[in-house]
């Protein structure tokens, strides 16, 4: 509750900062959009010590830090969006429009369920792995984390893709499109495969540098490397995503955006325990990686061949 609170308080700060990092981000201005929450994150990082420590704040001191950064990251992106951006933003704007509310609103749709659905099966894993001990608990968090860094890589080649495949697709200028899809898919894939083989060679050094009970290591080491044989294939599913969400195809990309959490994950971690045991909590997220990159390959392959036809 004490974290909690401050953070609750500057929340309408931090959907404007995203709105406008994103607004930056879509014309043609992403270094500025990276100040804006960049600063506010590194300046965190020594806030917090000093409200915890320093000011003998504690907890709260986290979540006092934490809102004050985020609202003077707002406060540079609102300045920003007013001097540097092609499209200024003024308070005359702030009109309602039905029709761009709902186009707004089926954009964003993919989003929004997939971190929605996100949420849900982060619970059902920490719950599956209750009945195995905490060890489990903490050593299936540490795998998600890694997992979370490792993915903001691909979702921030993908951020960079969109504004591009938005602006050719608008134009019509379809085969620009797919050039910079399949650049995408390359470059993920190649990073996504030298992430395996370091966080595969590395394992063991790496669970330890969050937890040194043997027992963590042990679990999370096993759960890490089933995670890795499924690692490369994971930028074709986030970037064939993002792709359909950018060309306003809501149904699909809303799809593909609940599919790993939700459609795979949620029911094979409430089944594969029960049969396996911890393998079947560890083996969860891999599987539904598998299954989501077979559901993607004939979604995304129709999507390529609509392009061609319009070409």
């Amino acid at each position: 509750m004490q974290y909690l609170t401050p953070l609750l308080v500057a929340a309408p700060m931090v959907c404007g900062s995203f709105t406008m990092n994103g607004l930056l981000r879509y014309q043609g201005l992403s270094a500025y959009a990276m100040v804006g929450l960049v600063f506010g994150a590194v300046l965190n990082m020594g806030l917090a010590p000093a409200l915890i420590f320093g000011a003998g704040l504690g907890i709260l001191g986290a979540g006092v830090a934490t809102a004050i950064c985020q609202t003077i990251s707002f406060a540079i992106l609102v300045v920003m969006c007013r001097r540097v951006a092609v499209l200024k933003l003024t308070p005359r704007q702030l009109r309602p429009n039905v029709l761009l509310v709902r186009e707004v609103i089926g954009g964003g749709l993919p989003s929004l369920l997939r971190q929605s659905v996100g949420s849900v099966a982060t619970t059902c894993v920490n719950l599956a792995a209750n009945p195995f001990g905490d060890a489990a608990i903490a050593a299936m968090a540490i795998i998600m984390r890694l997992m979370l860094f490792t993915n903001s890589v691909i979702i921030g080649l993908g951020q960079g893709f969109q504004p591009v495949c938005g602006y050719n697709y608008g134009a019509g200028l379809f085969d620009r499109v797919k050039q910079g899809y399949w650049f995408c898919i390359r470059v993920s894939t190649m990073i996504l495969i030298g992430f395996s083989i370091g966080l595969s060679a590395f394992a063991p050094q790496l669970i330890e540098l969050f937890r040194s009970d043997p027992d963590v290591v042990r679990i999370g080491t096993v759960a890490l490397w089933l995670q890795c044989a499924s690692l490369p294939i994971m930028g074709c599913n986030m970037i064939s995503n993002m792709m359909q969400q950018t060309m306003g195809l809501t149904g699909v990309a809303s799809f593909l955006g609940v599919c790993r959490q939700g459609v795979y994950l949620v029911p094979l971690i409430a089944v594969l325990p029960h049969v396996f045991g911890l393998f079947g909590v560890q083996a969860a997220q891999p599987a539904a990686d598998i299954l989501t990159f077979l559901t993607t390959i004939p979604l995304q392959y129709r999507v390529l061949k609509r392009l061609n036809v319009q070409m």
